[in-house]
């Protein structure tokens, strides 16, 4: 129920991005990623939440964080799942490109590394590159043409 809620909520989730992403900061096992995939799947009919889900988890317990990595690597899912406090510690960066600090794990699916999402990641690297760039610019005073 939790999962139809969230993912129902918003019908218009893919009119700005290619994908949607879930997160859930104490993932246990994965089950609610799991049931947020399902409820995905139910909602858009013409979409695979394979191709088009990027499901992250994080869970302070190793195992059963690892657990959670499991079932989305044998399930075609790509995301990944941190290992580490996600209130001390939590996943930082952009979703296609996350960082966490000190002392935590990140475990990648074999699905985040499929065509798709590296094209995906190459594409978003290009927009956070050029937008830095357009950032630096008028920092140092140099937009509008004058140098």
């Amino acid at each position: 129920m939790m999962a139809k809620m969230t993912v129902g909520s918003d019908t218009d989730i893919l009119k700005n991005r290619e994908y949607a992403s879930v997160c859930d900061p104490c993932c246990g096992a994965g089950c609610m990623l799991l049931a947020a995939a399902a409820a995905y799947a139910d909602e858009e009919k013409n979409r695979v939440p394979q191709r088009d889900l990027l499901l992250v988890g994080q869970d302070v317990d190793r195992i059963v964080a690892l657990m959670c990595y499991v079932q989305l690597s044998l399930l075609g899912y790509a995301g990944y799942v941190a290992i580490g406090n996600s209130l001390t510690n939590p996943i930082e960066g952009t979703d296609l490109f996350p960082q966490i600090g000190e002392g935590g794990e990140l475990w990648f699916t074999p699905g985040w590394f499929a065509p798709i999402w590296n094209t995906r990641r190459q594409i978003e690297y290009i927009k956070l590159t050029t937008s830095n760039l357009q950032t630096a610019e008028v920092f140092n005073g140099s937009e509008g043409g004058e140098k």
